[in-house]
């Protein structure tokens, strides 16, 4: 539910848990908000995500940097009546009138949030980002961040990857190809090793002819 501060300013309070839980500082979320993305290096980036809607504090600290060039906001959030408390609040029409800002929700299952991130990453693609989230969420729901930084750093990569070489008409792929063709000489069939090492586990690093002796040890 909303309810109020100390210093006035809006506020969410979750009375499901004991004792009650606020979803910002309940003296001053404005305060609160400021030291927070202050920590956060995000003008090194072009995309902001936001674990944690809140009442969305953090958009009137970066404002200003949204006025840029290919710079957006996400707020990602699990929580759906985190959600419907936000649009009951004033401080909603703004955020969602800004054509930079956008809110996520993720769902109700980790493969929703998974397929969240991926086209988050998708949509984005080109663009830098980073990941922060609410210090309320930061400290209650940890493993969940870490996982969505982890999600968002995997796709980043196989995301950043697979266009790249899109864009650039397989440049990526020919520059691998032709460092390799001088090698190919001294390539051998592995046909010799069916059945060689039944119930022997092994690890297999690459995806071209690079087993050594060393490495099939």
């Amino acid at each position: 539910q909303l309810c109020k501060s100390r210093d006035n300013d809006e506020n969410i309070i979750d009375e499901r848990a004991f004792p009650p839980s606020y979803y910002h500082s309940g003296y001053s979320p404005a305060k609160e908000t400021g030291k927070w993305i202050q920590g956060i290096d995000y003008k090194e980036f072009d995309v902001l995500f936001i674990y944690g809607l809140g009442l969305a504090y953090a958009f009137e600290e970066i404002e200003g940097f949204l006025q840029k060039e290919d710079k957006y906001l996400v707020f990602l959030e699990d929580e759906i009546g985190a959600i419907q408390v936000f649009l009951e609040s004033h401080r909603a029409r703004k955020v969602l009138s800004h054509p930079k800002v956008l809110i996520q929700y993720l769902g109700t299952s980790e493969k929703e949030a998974d397929s969240i991130c991926l086209k988050m990453v998708q949509y984005f693609v080109g663009l830098s980002f980073t990941c922060s989230a609410l210090p309320f969420y930061e400290r209650c729901k940890f493993n969940t961040f870490a996982d969505l930084r982890k999600k968002f750093a995997h796709y980043g990569v196989l995301v950043g990857y697979g266009s790249r070489e899109l864009l650039l008409h397989g440049d990526t792929y020919f520059q691998n190809f032709y460092k390799n063709w001088t090698s190919f000489k001294s390539v051998y069939e592995t046909n010799g090793l069916v059945n060689k090492f039944k119930g022997v586990p092994a690890v297999i690093c690459g995806a071209g002819p690079s087993i050594t002796s060393e490495a099939s040890r």
